[in-house]
């Protein structure tokens, strides 16, 4: 597999399996102590109407059902769940469904039951944990030296989020650079920080004609030859709508990178996004705070596939639970249809994780 070269700060050095590390799905880690995910595809029809088990989610928290429902009527909101050795818990849903979709998208939170679980109980059927999640390969590695300003503009350019202006947060950061001599007024740094924002923000505009007529600008006709190949290709496909769908259940922890372990649980993809699970320990900060600065971590997300294609996250949800984080992130743009594996990197100061998937419908 080629080496793909990541040129800008947030998503760190060459690409490679360096010295790659094979991670099996039940494993004991920093902070993530026992956690496994197994591949489900279980499908149970009740009277009220179906339900799709999808994967489960096993730790020392908790075990949670990702599934779907599609009533017929009004569906359950607790199940009666047995493990092998006959122990019975309740599991709660939380989840949600669309005005133009009957079917709920959720999760079943029961309390935890022992990794090694190989089967359990749903209202009286039986839901196998045998299976083996995707193919993966897990790494750390350093990120290289880059200039401060440099990395500075383009980590306020890479704050995707839907709580927070990035124009607001970005033309503050040049100003002050601008302001300390660290930066010139008329640098091609911050036109192209600014064009690549603006950009950014046509996913926020309703209008369909006039999110089209921006996308189709001819933005990378702006950007300069100075401008991170992460970024350049980040632009080039932002928009695009021919990913493919379907969940890959992931399963996989990275190494220790900057004092962070960092574990995607699976990756959901449409057509014009990927959303993925995570668990980080102990918790991190991604993106800019509510408020103030806090004492976490930051983490930038990118991920990039072997045609050389990038995608930044941004926040789904989170929860923190103490001494580590649960919650989701949604990368933009979506998986390249061409893609055999993609690469999802958690970045913090000075080293990433990299977790390696391969993608089952690669021909």
């Amino acid at each position: 597999m080629a080496a793909v070269q990541a040129e800008n700060n947030a998503s760190g050095p060459t690409v490679a399996p360096g010295s790659a590390s094979v991670e099996t799905s039940y494993r004991t880690t920093h902070g993530i102590e026992g956690w496994r995910v197994v591949p489900v595809d279980s499908i149970i029809e009740r009277r009220w109407g179906q339900l799709h088990i999808d994967y489960a989610v096993l730790d020392e928290q908790a075990t949670v059902l990702h599934a779907s429902m599609r009533p017929a009527r009004l569906p359950p909101r607790v199940l009666e769940i047995t493990d092998d050795t006959g122990t019975t818990s309740i599991a709660e849903f939380s989840g949600r469904r669309t005005a133009d979709d009957p079917t709920w998208h959720g999760s079943f939170k029961a309390p935890p039951l022992p990794p090694e679980t190989a089967w359990i109980s749903v209202h009286g059927e039986r839901v196998d944990l045998t299976r083996a999640p995707a193919p993966t390969r897990s790494w750390a590695e350093p990120l290289p030296p880059q200039d401060p300003v440099q990395r500075h503009v383009w980590e306020r350019v890479a704050t995707l989020n839907d709580f927070h202006d990035q124009e607001a947060a970005l033309d503050p950061a040049i100003a002050a650079l601008v302001a300390s001599g660290r930066l010139q007024q008329d640098d091609p740094l911050a036109a192209d920080a600014r064009a690549t924002v603006q950009l950014f923000a046509t996913t926020r505009i309703q209008d369909q004609h006039i999110r089209h007529r921006l996308q189709s600008s001819g933005l990378m006709t702006l950007l300069s030859s100075s401008t991170p190949q992460a970024w350049r290709s980040l632009t080039s496909r932002w928009g695009r709508a021919d990913s493919p769908t379907g969940t890959i259940v992931v399963g996989a922890v990275t190494p220790i990178f900057d004092g962070i372990k960092a574990a995607v649980s699976a990756i959901g993809s449409y057509p014009q996004c990927f959303a993925i699970g995570v668990v980080i320990a102990p918790d991190a900060r991604i993106g800019l705070p509510y408020r103030s600065l806090d004492h976490r971590r930051h983490l930038t997300w990118w991920a990039v596939d072997d045609q050389g294609n990038y995608s930044l996250a941004e926040p789904g949800s989170r929860d923190s639970q103490g001494s580590r984080a649960i919650g989701s992130l949604i990368f933009w743009p979506g998986i390249d249809p061409k893609a055999t594996w993609i690469d999802i990197m958690p970045n913090a100061a000075t080293a990433r994780g990299v977790i390696r998937v391969l993608l089952p419908w690669a021909t």
